[in-house]
């Protein structure tokens, strides 16, 4: 190795009349066996093999070295999170909680347990102090919380530190990689799981210990926001009921365990409902799922309620947005088109009016059918300075919610009546049906006398009397 050297010396001597002091240190990066290269070219003895050669040499070198003496290092292992976990209760998922191992020290987030969590979100730093060579394997260690029975080892994954510390190759990375690494039991070779995380070791100089950074990884806190969605009114939606009418009321919800409704549009005839009403949901975020779902349905008295169909909105953007900036966000065709529209997924049908009311569309049988919403989110602080109520209770504003249009109204005169709970088509069936049982009724009542007068007229003519 130092023959080589002595000879790439010379070669930089002679082209450059200067001397180079070749370090080891410089050729166990990309970066420094990139710059080292560069050297050699100008001097015209560059060659892949030569470099290779030499990070080689230079990489055992620098291993002998190190084995020969010892080296303390502060570790720190991150880790993410975990997903898949493997079920260690019966009926449910897990209450994971993780440990860590090395040597004799032992790190628990046992009172951090997540219950029923399958896929736990953990974000913590686990630091160390080691000696290399020698230093113990990091054991990373799954366990599923039990209040009475005793907890029960997930799974488990082991890190051969030495063999981080004495690779080149992963001392020359600048940002240290994350791990996807599985977890095992020793019950089964099968997968128990698998934890996100990755490491970082940086040698301690004796007398100068340099501190290391700690990145911090704490998770965004949870906010708590406020979702106004007002539902407006809806175009083409079929007619449910025989008699050319449905009863059409909108279910909506972004976590399916709060559910809410809207009134009922009693006998809508044109697909047209109306309803002007205020939902406001309470949400927390960060969230795993921002997907706000509208579902059309037909109200029956005496049997389940007819499903018409469904039109979803995938708030994410909104809220990332808001999580950054901590300010109402009301979505208008100004800030649709700006923001959102480039990130839609194809085939998204939405159409804004005017008032920044937009239509949500959904195709169903050939047909396109809409609900107009207005929505806004506000973070909560915003939402307890201005709150607004639910469906038309004041206060009523953001937007003002006038009363629907087109419900029944009471008439005494009984056609009207009719004709508002039936569609035009039905009703037209329903009084030529009415004026034929009239007419048959009428006929016979009328029976009777008409036989009556015909047998009086036929008497009379056979005796001659007429």
């Amino acid at each position: 190795m130092e023959a080589i050297f002595d000879l790439i010396r010379d070669i930089h001597q002679k082209c450059f009349k200067e001397p180079w002091d070749i370090d080891l240190n410089m050729l166990i990066s990309a970066e420094a066996r990139t710059k080292f290269n560069n050297k050699l070219e100008t001097m015209d003895i560059a060659s892949p093999e030569l470099l290779e050669f030499v990070k080689d040499e230079a990489s055992e070198e620098l291993i002998k070295r190190q084995l020969l003496s010892q080296t303390p290092a502060a570790i720190q292992l991150y880790i993410l999170e975990c997903f898949d976990l493997a079920s260690r209760d019966v009926g449910s998922a897990s209450d994971p909680y993780m440990i860590v191992r090395f040597g004799t020290e032992v790190k628990s987030l046992r009172s951090e347990y997540q219950l029923d969590e399958p896929n736990p979100k953990i974000y913590k730093v686990f630091e160390f102090s080691g000696t290399f060579p020698g230093a113990p394997p990091l054991e990373i260690e799954a366990w599923d919380y039990d209040l009475l029975f005793g907890d029960d080892l997930i799974g488990k994954t082991i890190i051969d530190l030495d063999d981080r510390f004495f690779s080149p190759d992963w001392q020359a990375l600048e940002e240290k990689p994350i791990e996807y690494r599985q977890i095992y039991h020793e019950s089964t070779s099968l997968s128990q799981g698998v934890i996100i995380s990755w490491l970082e070791i940086e040698p301690q100089s004796k007398g100068n210990k340099k501190e290391q950074k700690v990145w911090d990884i704490a998770p965004e806190p949870v906010r708590d926001y406020q979702v106004r969605l007002s539902v407006m009114d809806t175009k083409d939606v079929p007619c449910m009921d025989i008699e050319g009418t449905s009863d059409v009321f909108i279910k909506c919800y972004i976590d399916d365990k709060d559910k809410r409704q809207t009134d009922t549009h009693y006998r809508c005839q044109s697909g047209e409902a109306s309803f002007n009403y205020r939902i406001n949901f309470d949400i927390k975020a960060p969230r795993d799922d921002y997907l706000l779902v509208l579902q059309c349905w037909d109200f029956d008295v005496f049997s389940k309620n007819d499903y018409i169909c469904e039109w979803t909105f995938d708030l994410k953007l909104l809220f990332e947005a808001i999580r950054i900036t901590q300010q109402p966000i009301h979505l208008t065709k100004k800030y649709y088109n700006a923001f959102l529209k480039p990130k839609m997924p194809e085939g998204t049908f939405i159409d804004f009016r005017d008032d920044d009311t937009f239509y949500l569309g959904v195709v169903k049988d050939g047909k396109v059918i809409k609900v107009r919403l207005d929505l806004r989110i506000v973070p909560e602080a915003v939402a307890i300075v201005n709150p607004v109520g639910s469906a038309r209770q004041e206060p009523n504003q953001e937007p003002y919610l006038p009363p629907p249009v087109g419900r029944i109204s009471f008439s005494l005169n009984p056609f009207a009546m009719l004709g508002q709970l039936m569609g035009k088509e039905f009703m037209a069936k329903f009084m030529s049906i009415f004026i034929l049982i009239a007419c048959l009724a009428l006929l016979i009542a009328m029976a009777p006398m008409i036989f009556s007068n015909f047998i009086s007229t036929l008497t009379m003519k056979m005796f001659g009397i007429v």
